[in-house]
């Protein structure tokens, strides 16, 4: 996906034991749950698609330290957006990597104007409030 330097609003919040995530594109809350993969890694390996200013291991040494991204609670959610007169499948990979920012990788599957598309994006999630 290209760059936005648009701010938007998501909110997190807890309801019973479930940790919920919700955006106004988003058709409905996302359950946020501990991640069960592999090291995250971002790889383009294609000459038209920019490498993110930071990966996974970047910004966990950047933000947390000398400590594994596999140290630090690793969070997933997946849901589905309205994009491009279609529904969408998305997931949102979390790090967070201190009390007030996550590092996020969100991914965007499906299909739209009859092409299957999979867009990615690294996005910042900051502390607006409590």
């Amino acid at each position: 996906m290209e760059p936005s330097p648009e701010t938007e609003i998501m909110s997190i919040w807890v309801l019973g034991e479930d940790l919920l995530l919700d955006h106004a594109e988003m058709t409905e809350p996302m359950v946020i749950t501990l991640a069960d993969e592999g090291r995250w890694v971002i790889e383009t390996n294609h000459p038209e698609i920019p490498d993110p200013a930071l990966t996974p291991d970047e910004a966990v040494l950047a933000w947390a330290g000398d400590c594994d991204q596999e140290d630090l609670p690793r969070l997933i959610g997946q849901s589905h957006v309205a994009m491009a007169g279609s529904v969408m499948d998305m997931t949102l990979r979390m790090l967070p990597v201190d009390m007030d920012t996550i590092y996020a990788i969100l991914e965007i599957e499906g299909a739209a104007q009859d092409q299957y598309v999979v867009a990615r994006r690294v996005v910042w999630l900051n502390r607006a409030g409590e």
